[in-house]
């Protein structure tokens, strides 16, 4: 599911006060981030993207996205805690007269235990019908999958 929105992030905005927007997502993978820092932000406003209290984008942490005309998309692959299924969005606007505007996009792809542990059903069937070594089957695959 992407999410897409803009924030509006009003002059005078300190790196030390962000602007915190909060974003609904589902629980799952975070796999791609896109953001678009239209004209007129000279660098002197910022992005990242929390989870909680840890920084998932950028990615070095306590880093953050500036730029001017600036648009970007990232491949990003974070696990969304499912009891926070929420991200911050912090921004700061170190502008004295302008608010500034940033636009977003975030994918977060659900997650799929079921299919997951069949790939790796398949793997280990495909092993053992070639002869070489596998584990066994056993535990949780052997339950689900009945082999």
């Amino acid at each position: 599911m992407t999410y897409a929105s803009a924030v509006t992030v009003p002059s005078n905005t300190t790196i030390e006060n962000p602007l915190i927007t909060r974003i609904k997502v589902i629980s799952g993978i975070l796999t791609k981030v896109g953001v678009y820092i239209p004209p007129g932000h000279a660098g002197l406003t910022g992005f990242s993207i929390y989870q909680a209290s840890t920084q998932v984008y950028p990615f070095d942490r306590d880093t953050w996205v500036r730029g001017n005309n600036l648009s970007i998309v990232d491949e990003v692959n974070y696990d969304i805690d499912i009891s926070e299924s929420e991200l911050l969005l912090y921004t700061y606007n170190l502008d004295d007269l302008i608010d500034h505007t940033f636009e977003y996009r975030i994918t977060v792809e659900k997650f799929d235990v079921l299919s997951v542990l069949s790939e790796i059903n398949g793997t280990l069937l495909r092993l053992e019908e070639s002869g070489k070594s596998a584990p066994k089957n056993t535990g949780v695959l052997s339950k689900i999958f009945g082999k």
